[in-house]
């Protein structure tokens, strides 16, 4: 069998995306022997996003997107968290995120033990 991996740093974004529907697509979470880790150096920031916040709604890991995430969709990540509109535990992000983020969490979760 190919290993369309092997093929992951010479594709174009559209095969990408193509690529990463039909291993989301998949029922083991592979394709051809590709899975979405080996995928995400490769996705832009919108896919990548996307990607992530479909596994939060399925209750998926979305931790293995964190590294590849933008620090604007971080930033929306844990203002959602923050106002109470999203649910999800953010320690997995801490390494990604800024100061300014670092520090709205220390308070949201410093406010929230009271």
């Amino acid at each position: 069998m190919t290993d369309l991996g092997k093929m992951l740093p010479f594709l174009k974004e559209e095969e990408l995306k193509e690529l990463t529907k039909r291993i989301m697509a998949s029922e083991d979470g592979t394709w051809k022997g590709v899975c979405v880790q080996r995928v995400l150096p490769f996705l832009d920031a919108d896919t990548v996003e996307n990607l992530c916040r479909n596994a939060m709604e399925k209750g998926q890991n979305y931790n293995i997107y964190f590294p590849f995430l933008s620090g604007e969709a971080m930033h929306g990540i844990v203002t959602e968290v923050t106002e109470g509109k999203l649910a999800i535990a953010l320690d997995a992000m801490y390494p990604f995120l800024d100061e300014e983020d670092i520090r709205k969490v220390f308070y949201f979760y410093l406010e929230k033990e009271e």
